[in-house]
């Protein structure tokens, strides 16, 4: 068995986006006076706090992975058997035009349960090895993005000759 987490240079970002959200639109709304204009801020600055609890809650689970099962070990935890994968789906988030410098999203869903990930977790690559080796055992069909980007991680060029 394996166990992954969010390490906190990851999440340094987040945290600091969180809190300059906060900050910014809790000052604005401790000196606005307009009613209109105070709910508007009210609004962003709840959803920086709800970021900020998003991020703590994500930070501090962990990620253990087994030839059985993937569990979630954290606020919000859950535990999917590997017999039971019954979708996944492997995405990429690119944050500049040039296709570069984004993040990769894994979903795995079985089971009346999903788990997301992305790939700013320590052993991403191993999660999706494993990931994949279930797959392939449900016999789960994978969508051609997802396999161009199992590729791109070195994971599947074998796999795609499958799904062709």
């Amino acid at each position: 068995m394996t166990s992954h987490r969010y390490p906190t240079r990851a999440m340094a970002a987040d945290y600091g986006r969180a809190a300059l959200g906060i900050a910014l639109f809790g000052t604005l709304w401790f000196f606005h006076t307009a009613p209109v204009m105070a709910y508007i801020l009210g609004a962003f600055g709840t959803l920086f706090l709800v970021f900020a609890v998003r991020t703590a809650f994500r930070h501090m689970t962990r990620i253990e992975v087994s030839t059985e099962a993937i569990r979630v070990v954290g606020p919000a935890g859950a535990v999917l058997r590997w017999r039971d994968l019954d979708a996944m789906t492997l995405g990429y988030y690119s944050t500049r035009r040039d296709g570069h410098g984004g993040w990769m999203h894994l979903k795995l869903k079985g089971a009346s349960r999903t788990v997301k990930l992305d790939s700013s977790i320590d052993g991403f690559p191993i999660i999706t090895r494993q990931a994949l080796f279930a797959a392939r055992a449900n016999h789960v069909v994978l969508s051609p993005p997802t396999l161009e980007n199992l590729a791109v991680l070195g994971i599947a060029s074998d796999e795609s000759a499958a799904n062709a």
